[in-house]
Order: C-alpha cells, then structure tokens, then sequence
C-alpha cells in the first residue's frame, strides 16, 4: 500500500515568511511485513506461556485470518526448536479485530519441552492464493474474457504470509523440596495400588498394580520403589502407558504390575509407596503415596513343600512315564501306486469352475453392495444427528458476533438458519426449505411435548419476521433471541 508524504519547502528567508518553492511529495510504501492486522489475510503464532518449567505443558497456536477467497494453501513444515509437538485439534470460526470480521482457521500443538534454556520458535511461513475480486482477463477474441468472464473466474494474487518469532525461556526446577522419591515427574498426579487377590495358597502369585494417573508426560516414568518385600518375591511386568487429550491437556496413566509370591505364611501386608513430582502450577513438590495393603495366606496340605520350592527357585517336578504301544492296526498299509492318483483335477476345468465359483461370488457382491448403500444412508444420518449440537453451537457463537453489529438482520437470519438446520439433523429433514408450520408438523411427530413444538414455531417465525423487517424500537435485543435460541437447543438435545 502506497501512502503521499508531503514535505513542506525549505527555503531561507524570515521567519515565517515563503519565499518561493513548491511542496515535494513522495511515495511511501506503507509497511506489509509481519502481523499487520489490516492486510486480507495475515497468520500469528502464540503460545500460553513464554517461561515454563522443564516438563511443564504449554500450548502453540497458529491462526490464518483472512477475509476474502483463498486457495491453494501450503504451510511450510513447523519446527519447534527441538521440542516434541503432539497434535491437538484444528477448527475454523469467525473472529472480529480492529472492527474487521475475519475466518480464522487453528492449529494448536502441545508442546513440552525438556530442556532448560531460550528456545526460539521460527515464524510460520504460509503460501497462498488470494481473490482480488476481479475477473480473469484471458484475452479480447471472441471466446476470451466476453465468454469466460461469465463463468466468473477470479483473478489471483500469489501472496507468502509470515508470523513472528517466539523466544521461550525454560526454567531449571528449583533444587530445594526436593522429596527423596522425585525422579524427574513434572505435572499433577495421584498414585494408586491394589491387588487382584486377597487369599492365596502358599507358593501361589498375587499381582500388584501401581497406577499414576495426572497431567504430564509419563512416558520416562520409573517404577515406584517398593520398601519392605523381603517376605516376597518379586517379578516386574513392563509397564503400560496410555495417553489421551482433554481440554487441551496431556493426561496420562502408566501401569506397573509386579507378581510377588509370598515365602512365609501369616497376614502379610504390602507396604506403603509414594512418588515424588513437582506442581507447576504451583511451584511446589509434591508426593502422591499409596496406603498399605494387607494380604492373608492360608496354608494348605503340601504348602510347605511348594514355598520352599520357590526360595530354592526350583522348577516343580513332573514324574515321567515309560512310553507304551497302545495297540497296533489290522489293516497293512496298501502302497499301489494307482491308490495315489489325484481324483481332483477334474473340479478344475474351465466349466466346473464357472459353474461353481462365479454364481456364488456374483451373490455376495450384489449382496455386499446392496449393504454398502444402506449403511452409507443410515451413517449420513447418524452423523448429521450427532455432529447436530456442535454445528448448533458453533452458529450460536457466530450470532453472538453479529449481535454487536448496529444491525441485527444478520443475526436474526443466522439463528433461524442454526435453529432450522438443527431440526433438520436431528429429524433427517431438509429443514431450511421448510417453513415454520412444516417444521411443527415435522417435531410433532418425534415429540409429545406441547409447549417445545409451539416455542419452536414461534421463536421461528419471530427470526424469520426479523430478519426481513427493519430494526423496531421496543424489540427484544439481538442477545436476548441469541439466549433463548441457545436455551430452546439445549431443551430439544434432551427429548430428540
């Protein structure tokens, strides 16, 4: 963009006199670098916090703003200065800056670095192609831009976006509070343990399972230290972790399992364990500790033998068995030569094979496809109903939007869509080429409860009366029918 600077004349004379010479102008180009939020489209990079602790989650979130067409978008591949990224989810809604609406497609990352220090997150580098909004010139012939011009073919412009830096500084945790059983756990977690049996017989294993369960990464966790075993022996299972995403966080859960075979008899127990892990949030170690588990062994006839087996660490015995000759065959073995001669072959002939193979497929095919359509129709319709609420949700945060505007008509006519489109997944119903009677008549059926088809009906017509007429002074504000529109969805999720 192009701005005129006009530089007053400098010539001598007194003071507060001309004395000649014209104004100069010059052409300033105005600065189109990163982050300049007035552009079509422009990308931004961020994170939630710049100075996290090792280990400590933090989020990265990239946002394409732009308000016109856009095609053929290339984001050249993210690096996060060597720390792993893990994928968290990516969604595209509207958003208001500077008094411009824009779409904004993100993606966010979770990140977790493990490594003190200053880490620096380069800029995104996206490619694309933006609509000018004009026409396509494709020459002046007869089948140039008078015929291809109608087709509305845009012209486009080449565009390469860029997004800022990021410097993170990683904190060193703090060398005090340290609890003896820290072993390097950054997060929030509980720990718990339990046995799969409460009675055994001498010589026979329980299995013990410690399971740490939080916010963080478990994946280098070390098992818990057991204190106290020595009426016990032990074996160690590898350990299972699972990981998910919720609300933008890692949780994880990691299982150790350990058989113990008990080597005396009596009411044992299973000491206290604890882990050692230090809360970011509040800066803080913490310890998460099991309580004591009890365990009786009840003796039986031949104990005794089995658990002095198992402290010599023998194998049991197994008594052999001399080999016997059950009985013999009556019948000699006939070894002529035309008893070996293959009586299949001819199964294989061109005939026999198209006679028995190809009915047979031709059923199963038919009968495959004939499924195929039928679960493509009912999964169209599971998902419209089940993705319903969300979309619902989605428009609903628009409107809230468009309710600040000085005109409501937009928001008016946004929540009768959302509202008609929300009806319609959930019935299977085209229900934005219904009209408000149809769509009573629609619920009716699904539904017995009177007052919900009414207020449907009516908060249908008042948005459809709404968003043809100008404003009327002494209407309900845009918000208020954004509520009630929110209020009438959530009633319906519940009954259809």
């Amino acid at each position: 963009m192009l701005l005129t600077l006009v530089l007053a004349p400098a010539v001598p004379g007194e003071e507060g006199k001309n004395h000649g010479g014209a104004p100069a102008t010059a052409p300033v180009k105005k600065d189109a670098g990163v982050g300049n939020e007035e552009r079509d489209a422009f990308v931004t990079t961020e994170v939630d916090r710049t100075s996290p602790y090792v280990g400590e989650q933090l989020i990265f979130r990239l946002k394409f703003f732009y308000r016109i067409g856009v095609t053929n978008t290339s984001l050249e591949d993210l690096t996060y200065g060597g720390v792993p990224a893990r994928d968290l989810k990516e969604f595209t809604y509207h958003s208001v800056v500077n008094g411009v609406r824009y779409q904004v497609t993100e993606v966010s990352k979770l990140l977790i670095p493990n490594e003190s220090g200053d880490i620096t997150i380069p800029g995104a580098v996206l490619r694309c192609e933006l609509s000018t909004g004009r026409k396509q010139e494709i020459g002046n012939s007869l089948f140039g831009a008078d015929l291809l011009s109608d087709f509305g073919l845009q012209k486009t412009e080449s565009r390469v976006l860029r997004s800022r830096p990021i410097t993170i500084h990683v904190r060193t945790l703090p060398p005090k509070g340290k609890p003896a059983t820290f072993s390097g756990l950054v997060g929030s977690f509980t720990l718990s343990a339990e046995l799969d049996k409460k009675e055994i017989q001498a010589g026979e294993s329980v299995t013990l399972a410690m399971t740490v369960t939080g916010k963080g990464d478990l994946s280098f966790a070390s098992r818990p230290a057991i204190q106290g075993l020595e009426q016990f022996k032990t074996y160690d299972d590898n350990p299972v972790t699972s990981e998910k995403i919720r609300d933008d966080k890692l949780i994880s859960v990691k299982v150790f399992k350990t058989a113990l075979v008990a080597l005396k008899t009596g009411d044992l127990t299973i000491p206290e364990v604890s882990i050692g892990f230090f809360d970011p949030e509040s800066g803080t170690y913490r310890t998460a500790s099991t309580a004591p588990h009890k365990l009786e062994l009840h003796v039986v006839p031949g104990s005794a033998q089995d658990i002095s087996s198992v402290i010599a660490g023998e194998a049991p015995s197994v008594s052999k068995q001399p080999e016997q000759i059950a009985g013999r065959d009556i019948f000699p073995i006939d070894t002529d030569s035309y008893l070996l001669k293959d009586e299949t072959l001819h199964l294989l002939t061109v005939p026999s094979f198209i006679a028995l193979v190809i009915p047979p497929l031709l059923y199963f095919a038919m009968l495959a496809l004939r499924r195929k359509n039928v679960n493509v129709s009912i999964g169209l319709g599971l998902t419209r109903s089940a993705t319903a609420l969300k979309q619902a949700k989605i428009g609903i945060k628009e409107a809230e939007i468009l309710a600040a505007e000085k005109d409501p008509r937009p928001c008016y006519a946004l929540l009768a869509k959302t509202l008609n489109t929300y009806v319609g997944s959930k019935l299977h119903l085209a229900c934005e080429a219904k009209t408000a009677d149809e769509l009573k008549l629609s619920i009716q059926q699904r539904i017995s409860e009177g007052p919900l088809v009414e207020q449907t009906a009516s908060l249908l017509n008042k948005l459809e009366h709404r968003r043809f007429a100008p404003p009327v002074p002494g209407h309900e504000k845009p918000r208020s029918l954004v509520q009630e529109t929110q209020s009438l969805i959530e009633q319906m999720e519940r009954v259809l």
